[in-house]
């Protein structure tokens, strides 16, 4: 399944999910420590979950003068048997005009609560039923801890007083990860706003990413606490 190409009718380019791909998206949910059942689940029908996954922010490279065209964060989902699991996609295309996007990397997303499930996806394939619709404010609901860098695409609105930390955190870190980048790599001293800042507060607020440089774009759907899209349910295997 890997090294092959994918498609989803809210992203304008074919992009390729390699066997690089692949395991950039195993060690992250190794290190989110997510639930690696679910991960295997979400292997088994990956064509069907990337196609019908909604983006949730686009952006612009964040390091100056980088090779990024543009990246765009998809969530999608789909049931185990037990709970809707959410999923994080993250497809980059690139400013080099023979470079192929490419879907970045895809995980599972944790929920507080979620029941833990048993047996194995490896018994068969996943029995595919009707699809349902999800909102993405019911599908962020419960995220927890481990997963802070999902958090930080959804406005304020959608999220519990402590996602909102988390959130904020995420932010924070990610503010001082690209400035260091664009520090080393123009070895002149970038001067951002703190967290603590209220133009950074602001742009918390309207789920917009802090630039890390002047050229910094990024786009947040207009309408993500209203999208829904197909969730496509995954029966556990006898």
């Amino acid at each position: 399944m890997f090294n092959d190409a994918y498609r989803n009718e809210n992203v304008e380019v074919k992009f390729n999910f390699s066997n690089s791909s692949y395991k950039k998206s195993v060690s992250e949910q190794l290190i989110r420590k997510n639930n690696a059942e679910n991960f295997l689940y979400m292997v088994n029908d990956f064509r069907n979950i990337v196609s019908n996954a909604v983006p949730i922010e686009i952006h612009s490279d964040r390091i100056k003068n980088g090779a990024l065209k543009s990246t765009r964060v998809l969530a999608g989902a789909f049931w185990n048997g037990e709970n809707v699991v959410p999923v994080e996609i993250t497809i980059k295309e690139y400013q080099q005009a023979d470079a192929e996007p490419k879907l970045y990397m895809a995980v599972t997303i944790n929920k507080e609560g979620d029941t833990v499930i048993t047996g194995s996806p490896s018994q068969g394939p996943p029995i595919i039923a009707p699809p349902s619709t999800i909102s993405l404010s019911d599908l962020v609901k419960g995220v927890n801890s481990n997963n802070k860098d999902f958090l930080k695409y959804f406005p304020d609105s959608m999220l519990s007083n402590e996602q909102v930390e988390y959130k904020n955190t995420a932010l924070e870190k990610e503010r001082i990860k690209y400035e260091e980048k664009n520090r080393s790599n123009t070895s002149t001293e970038s001067v951002l706003p703190t967290a603590t800042d209220n133009s950074i507060k602001q742009k918390v607020e309207n789920n917009v990413l802090p630039r890390a440089v002047e050229e910094t774009t990024t786009e947040v759907m207009p309408t993500a606490s209203g999208l829904t899209f197909k969730m496509f349910r995954i029966k556990k295997c006898k």
